[in-house]
C-alpha cells in the first residue's frame, strides 16, 4: 500500500502516471482528510474532547 498527497492531480491522471510508468495498480482509492487530519497536520498534536 503506498499514500501520497496528489494536490492537484486528478486521480486518473496519477493512475495512468502510474500505468505508464510500469506499476502495476491493482487498487485506487481516494480519501478526504477529516478536520482532525488538518488540525493534527497544522499543530502536530490531538486533541482532547472528554474535557
Amino acid at each position: 500500500m503506498v499514500t501520497a498527497t496528489a494536490g492537484d492531480l486528478a486521480p486518473e491522471a496519477a493512475v495512468a502516471a502510474l500505468v505508464h510508468g510500469g506499476v502495476a495498480v491493482r487498487e485506487f482509492g481516494v480519501r478526504a482528510v477529516s478536520l482532525e487530519d488538518v488540525f493534527i497536520g497544522l499543530t502536530g498534536e490531538g486533541f482532547d474532547v472528554s474535557g
